[in-house]
């Protein structure tokens, strides 16, 4: 293939012979240089000393005398300056996107040679602007004219003046930052550019660190580039090649060619180039196919397909085949679609480091700080923090037992919080659960941590993941360089910043941190983003992103001088960045000979779905001969296959094992019936195949815990009553004893929600939901007050019996049972009492409705008293009536509440269980029958609100 870079290698051989190891070569960008050398390589049989290859800000570096400042410590000295003139004490937070912002500012203002005074000018006078500006051209004063026309100093709006005030002191920012950094020695990369600019301005004598320059392939030139261009071309020192096409070139319209038609004319190529078809490309025919696809990760997956479609070797050379990145944020998935059968894959961009495990270890190790509290009980840290580092790979990996022992032990024993001391199971907790109080802290602690992990991962060396290791190796030193970069600086600095200022600070340099991989660049496939394309050619081109708004970008970077006052003074604008797209565009294209575009179609959030202006013109303006396609998904749902479990032999002798008197250790619980009455193959995964929801911790109190707790404190209020008569007194001295209904409550909470911990603390809805606890323990005080007196028989004792099936001409007995919250005598009757902190109604159609599976029939509460009241019957036996009730805690507080249930049929009250025992026990014994019934399987239930709530609707798609 025939490429600029390979034209250039062989003109400059041509020329120079040997002698062009005299010359140095430079390049937008670095990878050009590996290519342009392996180019040369090839042009001869014999060694020769290569010339020098350099970029444009190196060698403005080596010319200045100055160093680049990395931009923390640029931002320092900045903010420091910025205080002095404004005489403000603003936090550096608040200063540091702004400070951004003047730095990009007077990047522009040093590159593109602004006369500083000139710009930050508040001219309130337009004859002022026509004397001021008269080495200006008519537009740009114009442009100048008319921002400034629109400021009046009596009728300025606010924003107006916060513009002035701001506008007002840039000048003498801008003069004190630049003396500074002069005497520092240290330079952002404008000033520099500006400092050669001016030497040569001066005449002064420049050292120039080769005698003959080659500048390849640049396009938008900055003023102070210019200057120098001109300084070595009058003195005949360089050469200068552009990487064009004429069909743009010609075009004086076409905004690709928009800095190139200037950049030919100043400065000459060499006759000895200029006349071949390298330039002429764009008129050859191409394959060029545009797919528009409904997201970013079936992008990924049409470059899989079309990769694996090619029957080509794409290993035997690196101008085969590249994948463009418009989107840069593509890398992960475009990284996991490339096949299995390309053996070579070269990166040219960095990885981003919030992409790695490392990162979101950092992460967790911030917001544990963010969360740490100095407590009574000394140092605690909130559990969602320390369960995620716990099961962060590298901590749980690396210490095993220490982190499952953690785990399980905050898990069982719902430790919302965890103390410090409860944490220090070995060394290295030791080192990530304290407290931490400065940012220097921060940062030293977190430093410690990256240190000790990089140990462990270096000794462990991970047999089989060898190549993996030394990746995560790398992203934790390169991170464990920025941090300790911040670190130094603040500290020369002497600037003393917020912890939290200094979390966003470092967030934000790691976000932003890119980890250059390390490869064979000339050879593979190559994968890239669109500023390392520059000066390289590919026949076989797969470019991602082409939508309007990234490619090309639709908004123009964030600045303090407005648009008019750029364009007045020259000052790179949108328009601008419009027509460096357009060049990066067109020349990828230009010597390629098969291109896939693909385009984002969706239009969902920020997307705009729409493809770039670049595509419209491809398809309405040239000459190509362009396929487009529009992949899109099929997205009807596909029928939710039925779910059905028939029951083998295997599943019954799970159910007999189970629950078959024989077994003395389980039985069918009535909420186990219950649930079966829902849903059977709901009853079938809880409990058969035992898929149980993941254990979590309780951190708000649900529903069911609500009832636990409830039912725990009336346990406790009650316990020393078994067996004894209960007098109205007797619960009165209970009301007035308010510490010893706040004693039961603790208890009941420690018991059901605080598990282990010795101190009970309470803390936002907690507090309330214990509030409510106690209403509601006080109302039934007061009901059991108004019925007194009655003898409590038993607290939350369990029952169980056996219902006799037959299964194959065998009778079998099932196990039943479960417990009753409270069983009392009172007016010569025997209560069954349900605590219910539910919506329940006490009330059922008819025993038949209480066994169907239709939503509307069903009563669990109900079904359960009635279940509990048959197991006190078979149990006790007892020769007074059985009354089953339901304490409905919602209801406790209706002036009409009676805790008895009625039957709707009738409209009368069950008084005595003995009345519909025989129906329940035929419905129950049918129920039970068809539990163990090998016909009938295990099915999703049709009554669809029962999924609401289920933990299985996911496996049923519901």
């Amino acid at each position: 293939m025939d490429t600029f870079l390979k034209n250039i290698a062989t003109d400059l051989y041509s020329r120079y012979g040997e002698k062009i190891a005299e010359l140095c070569v430079v390049f937008p960008n670095r990878r050009a240089s590996l290519y342009f050398k392996k180019y040369l390589s090839e042009l001869t049989d014999k060694p020769i000393w290569a010339p020098a290859t350099t970029t444009i800000n190196e060698l403005m570096q080596q010319i200045s005398g100055l160093t680049t400042a990395d931009n923390i410590k640029l931002l320092f000295e900045l903010y420091r300056i910025y205080k002095q003139v404004k005489k403000s004490e603003g936090s550096f937070d608040d200063f540091y996107f702004w400070g951004e912002m003047m730095l990009n500012d007077f990047d522009d203002i040093d590159k593109y040679l602004v006369n500083p005074e000139d710009l930050f000018k508040n001219l309130k006078s337009l004859k002022a602007i026509q004397d001021q500006f008269n080495y200006l051209s008519e537009e740009q004063v114009e442009a100048i004219r008319q921002f400034w026309s629109s400021f009046d100093p009596e009728k300025n709006s606010i924003h107006q003046e916060d513009f002035i005030s701001i506008w007002n002191v840039l000048l003498e920012i801008y003069q004190k930052l630049n003396k500074k950094l002069s005497e520092l020695g240290i330079a952002y990369e404008g000033m520099i550019y500006r400092t050669v600019a001016n030497k040569i301005k001066g005449n002064e004598a420049i050292e120039l660190p080769y005698s003959h320059f080659v500048f390849a392939g640049f396009n938008a030139l900055n003023n102070c580039e210019k200057r120098f261009f001109d300084y070595l071309n009058n003195n005949n020192i360089a050469d200068f090649y552009w990487d064009y096409d004429q069909n743009y070139i010609n075009n004086p319209h076409h905004e690709a060619g928009f800095f190139l038609r200037d950049n030919i004319s100043r400065y000459k190529q060499p006759i000895s180039i200029t006349n071949q078809d390298l330039f002429r490309s764009l008129s050859e025919p191409k394959n060029i196919e545009i797919i528009s696809v409904p997201s970013d990760v079936a992008q990924a997956k049409v470059i899989t397909q079309k990769l694996q479609q090619s029957n080509e070797s794409i290993s035997d050379s690196p101008n085969k085949t590249a994948i463009v990145l418009a989107d840069e944020d593509l890398l992960v998935p475009v990284l996991h679609s490339v096949p299995d059968t390309i053996d070579e894959v070269n990166i040219t961009m960095g990885y981003p480091v919030n992409n790695t495990p490392v990162y979101s270890l950092i992460e967790h190790i911030i917001e544990l700080q963010k969360n740490a509290k100095d407590s009574k009980n000394g140092i605690t840290f909130y559990h969602k923090n320390v369960l995620a580092i716990l099961s962060h790979q590298y901590i749980n990996s690396q210490f095993p037992k220490e982190s499952r022992e953690l785990l399980q032990y905050i898990k069982i024993n719902n430790k919302i919080v965890i103390t410090q001391e409860e944490l220090a199971l070995c060394d290295f907790f030791k080192i990530i659960f304290i407290k931490i109080n400065t940012y220097l802290e921060l940062s030293e602690y977190i430093l410690s941590i990256l240190h000790q992990i990089y140990n462990t991962l270096k000794k462990s060396g991970q047999e089989n993941t060898i190549h993996t290791t030394s990746l995560e190796k790398e992203y934790i030193y390169h991170i464990y360089l920025s941090i300790n970069r911040v670190k130094d600086v603040l500290q020369e600095q002497q600037v003393d910043i917020k912890t939290e200022t200094y979390i966003r600070l470092i967030r934000k340099i790691i976000r932003n941190l890119r980890i250059p991989f390390t490869g064979e660049p000339l050879s593979g496939l190559q994968i890239m983003g669109i500023l390392e394309t520059r000066l390289l050619d590919f026949e076989n081109l797969y470019i991602t992103s082409v939508n309007e708004g990234i490619f090309p970008k639709n908004e123009a970077s964030l600045s303090f001088i407005p648009y008019n006052l750029r364009r007045g003074f020259g000052l790179p604008t949108i328009e601008h960045q419009d027509a460096i797209y357009a060049y990066y565009f067109y020349r990828l294209l230009q010597r390629a000979k098969n291109v896939t575009i693909i385009y984002n179609s969706n239009s969902e959030g920020m997307q705009t779905g729409e493809m770039s202006r670049f595509l419209y013109q491809l398809k309405y303006e040239s000459d190509f001969k362009i396929t487009e396609k529009s992949l899109k998904y099929d997205i009807n749902s596909s029928q939710t296959k039925e779910i059905r479990i028939e029951k083998s032999d295997a599943i019954l002798k799970i159910l007999t094992k189970f629950y078959s008197s024989e077994n003395n250790k389980k039985y069918l619980s009535p909420s186990g019936l219950s649930t079966y009455l829902r849903c059977s193959l709901q009853f079938y995964f809880r409990y058969i195949a035992d898929l149980r929801e993941q254990d979590e911790l309780s951190e708000e109190i649900d529903a069911p815990l609500f009832g636990n707790i409830l039912h725990e404190a009336m346990h406790h209020l009650y316990l020393n009553f078994i067996g004894l008569e209960v007098k109205p007194e007797d619960i009165n001295i209970i009301l007035k004893d308010k510490e010893k209904v706040a004693t039961a409550i603790d208890q009941a909470f420690k018991d059901e929600y605080f598990k282990a911990d010795s101190k009970i603390i309470y803390s936002g809805k907690n507090i309330i939901i214990r509030e409510i606890i106690e209403k509601y323990i006080y109302q039934v005080l007061k009901i059991d007050e108004s019925l007194a007196p009655f003898e409590i028989l038993s607290l939350e004792d369990s029952y169980e019996i056996d219902v006799p099936i037959i299964k194959e001409g065998v009778t079998e007995k099932i196990k039943l049972g479960g417990k009753i919250d409270r069983v009392d005598q009172h007016n010569n009757q025997i209560r069954i009492i349900d605590y219910k902190t539910g919506s329940d109604k006490l009330e059922f159609k008819n025993i038949e409705a209480l066994f169907s599976d239709k939503k509307d029939d069903q009563n669990s509460a109900v079904f359960q008293t009635f279940l509990y009241s048959k197991f006190y019957k078979e149990n006790k036996n007892p020769t007074i009536p059985i009354t089953p009730g339901v304490y409905s805690v919602r209801k406790l507080f209706d002036k009409d509440f009676d805790y008895r249930i009625k039957n709707k049929d009738t409209g009368l009250f069950i008084g005595d269980y003995n009345s519909i025992a025989d129906d329940f026990t035929d419905k129950l014994s049918q129920l039970i029958h068809d539990i163990f019934n090998p016909e009938i399987a295990f099915t999703q239930t049709e009554e669809i609100r029962n999924c609401a709530y289920c933990a299985y609707r996911k496996i049923c798609h519901r």
